[in-house]
């Protein structure tokens, strides 16, 4: 774990920082930067951030942490809505789901794009009638099989 020490008397290298999700602790470290997209849209928090809460969007998490030899390793997460907040010292994140791009099964989630695409098309077919789907479910099923998707095929590049 990285010591919080200064560089300075003013000057903090990183902070706490924790994703955790209803089902386990995605992340649990020291931090130097994070950004995260919002319902305000995408935003970042570096060490000694103003208090701050944002409810969170579908879509990617960068955490910065600094290693030993000074280095910077990024984690990057998909994260399925919840809400950030950041108490100027340390910041803590409930997602509703959280996974790294090793948790993600590619094929399901292909399947599962597959899927929602095809109820998507059904309704646009049956504009006049009245529809069974809940079409913001289906488009929420989009998003995250294609946040899935990009998150697998970015680490693969």
């Amino acid at each position: 774990m990285v010591d919080n020490t200064k560089q300075s008397d003013e000057e903090v290298l990183s902070f706490k920082c924790r994703v955790i999700t209803p089902l386990k602790s995605v992340f649990d470290g020291e931090i130097t930067d994070l950004t995260a997209i919002g319902e305000s849209g995408e935003f970042e928090l570096q060490p000694r951030h103003e208090p701050f809460l944002s409810p969170l969007k579908v879509g990617i998490m960068h955490i910065s942490e600094l290693t030993v030899d000074g280095d910077d390793k990024v984690t990057t997460l998909a994260v399925h809505g919840g809400f950030l907040d950041m108490n100027g010292e340390e910041v803590t994140v409930y997602a509703n789901s959280a996974e790294r791009a090793d948790e993600i099964d590619l094929e399901r989630a292909r399947a599962a794009k597959k899927r929602a695409q095809e109820l998507l098309e059904s309704v646009s077919v049956n504009q006049g009638e009245d529809s069974p789907i809940d079409i913001d479910r289906a488009q929420l099923s989009l998003l995250r099989a294609v946040l899935r998707i990009q998150m697998v095929e970015s680490q693969n590049n």
